[in-house]
Order: C-alpha cells, then structure tokens, then sequence
C-alpha cells in the first residue's frame, strides 16, 4: 500500500478547514470572527503552508524521484514533523478515550478536534511506515544487522552520547518534577489538564528514547533501526518541543518563565545534537557497507 498517498488523504480535512478560515469562514468556530485576526491569519496560513509542504513530501516518499531528492530536503522536514506528530500519537488516542479533547477550548467546535487531532493520527502512522520503508530503500547499509564499523570518530561519538545522557536525564527529572506539581518555571496560576499531564508525559517518554537511541547506535547493541528509530523521534519530538515552548516568550505572547524558557532551549539544543550524531553514525555505516 502506498502509505504516502494515505497520508496526504488524511490531510485533506485540515487542508480545508484552513483554507476555508483563511477565507473568512467560521465552520467550526465558536466566537464568529476570530479567525479574521491578524494572528489567527497568520497562524493559519503558516500551519497551512507546514501541512501542504507535509503533504508535498509524502509523495515524494512513494515516488521513484523522490530517491533521487537531496537527503537534507526529505530528512529535515520528516523529522520535524515526526517530533510534531509523535507526541500527538501518543496523547490523543488517550484523550479522545478520556473526553479531554473537546474540552481543551471553547472557542472551537467539539467536532473540529476529532477532524483535525484524527487526522494528525493517521498521517503520523501513515508517514513513518512510508520513511521507513523510503529510508530502508535509500540507505539499506545504515540499518543492516550487525555492529558495524567504528571509525575514529568512535571515541568523540562515545563522548557526545554520554553527555547526552546526562541532559536527557535532566531533562527528565525537570518533566517529573513538573508533573509532580513543581512551581519552578511554571507561571504561578499555571494547572495540569488532562491533555497537558498526557503530553507531558509523553515529552519525558521522548527525551529518554532519544538518549537510548543514540547510545544503542553509538555503543552498538541491539538493532541499528531500533536505535534509529529512538533517536530520530526522541530528538525530533525535543527539537520541536523545545521550538514550540519557546515560541510564546519570542512573539511577546507570554512573559518568560525562566527555567522553563532555558529548558526549552535547552531540549531544542540537545535533539539537535541528537539528531546530527546519530546521522553520523548511520553515515559511517552506509558509507561502509557500501565499500
């Protein structure tokens, strides 16, 4: 089955709903004229443009010229989007089960969340079967069974893995705390919904995955995918957080809150670093199953 093409069907609804708010409809919305805002028009427009560049690449992922696209120009925007999506994997099944989705806002319609949240469901599930099997295609060497080779850069890969961890772990701790009912870097009314503690949940899931991954990949044990697997979607689900968490302190939304803003930069910081050593791994080990 070509998954991408599932995918890019799932984005359909979301596709519309925004180009009908951009067009000045309320379908969906409770407070007529709220999405004739300045900031609401922008937010559409770009979360618009991000879905039909998703779109865009789903295709790509089923296509035979899709192989022969730069690796950067499929591999950035896939693991942004799966740092997007993963988390949503994670927290709205559980949601939906629980009623807290409809509830999360009462500016919107309850049936706009099961469109729009549903369908992040099914182009998230949908997007990671097509890169895998995309991935498995482009670069087989990279995941093969088998340890690999350590090139000279195994003692500084071995050196980021492990400082890795450490932040990961941090990170982790700060997530438990929080959850927990710590006040530091919380606004003082701030409160957990149901939605919220899911998600949070779910962010402290992914940054240890992400630690696991690049340690799997950089000490060789256990199946290079799975250690790729954990590492492309820890990291990417941390960069995108940590993007997401510091957004509102950066458009003036919010006022800063901190440790909460240095966390968030922080998570940003290390997913990439994540990110890029676990390419470097899987680079080694193409390059020597090429040779």
């Amino acid at each position: 089955m070509r998954y991408g093409y599932l995918a890019v069907a799932a984005m359909l609804p979301y596709l519309f709903l925004k180009i009908a708010w951009l067009a000045g409809s309320d379908i969906g919305v409770n407070e007529p004229g709220m999405m004739n805002t300045p900031g609401m028009l922008a937010a559409n427009a770009v979360t618009g443009g991000m879905e039909l560049a998703g779109a865009l690449i789903a295709v790509a992922l089923t296509q035979r010229w899709g192989q022969r696209l730069p690796g950067w120009l499929v591999t950035f925007p896939m693991w942004v989007g799966t740092g997007l999506l993963v988390p949503i994997l994670m927290t709205v099944p559980a949601g939906m089960a629980l009623g807290a989705m409809s509830a999360a806002s009462d500016e919107l319609q309850p049936w706009v969340y099961l469109v729009v949240y549903g369908g992040f469901c099914v182009q998230g599930v949908a997007l990671i079967l097509a890169f895998g099997a995309y991935t498995k295609r482009r670069w087989p060497g990279a995941f093969a069974a088998g340890p690999g080779v350590a090139g000279p850069a195994r003692p500084l890969q071995a050196t980021v893995a492990k400082g890795m961890a450490a932040l990961c772990a941090l990170s982790a701790v700060l997530g438990v705390y929080w959850l927990l009912g710590g006040s530091a870097g919380r606004p003082d009314a701030y409160r957990y919904t149901t939605v919220q503690v899911l998600s949070h949940v779910a962010e402290v899931l992914l940054v240890l995955a992400a630690a696991a991954g690049l340690a799997m990949l950089v000490f060789r044990y256990g199946r290079p995918g799975l250690g790729a697997a954990l590492a492309w979607t820890g990291s990417g689900a941390m960069f995108a957080g940590g993007v997401m968490g510091l957004l509102p302190t950066l458009l003036g939304a919010v006022e800063g809150s901190g440790l909460g803003d240095v966390a968030a930069l922080a998570n940003g910081l290390t997913g990439v670093t994540i990110a890029l050593s676990a390419a470097f791994v899987l680079a080694e080990r193409q390059a020597a199953a090429e040779a």
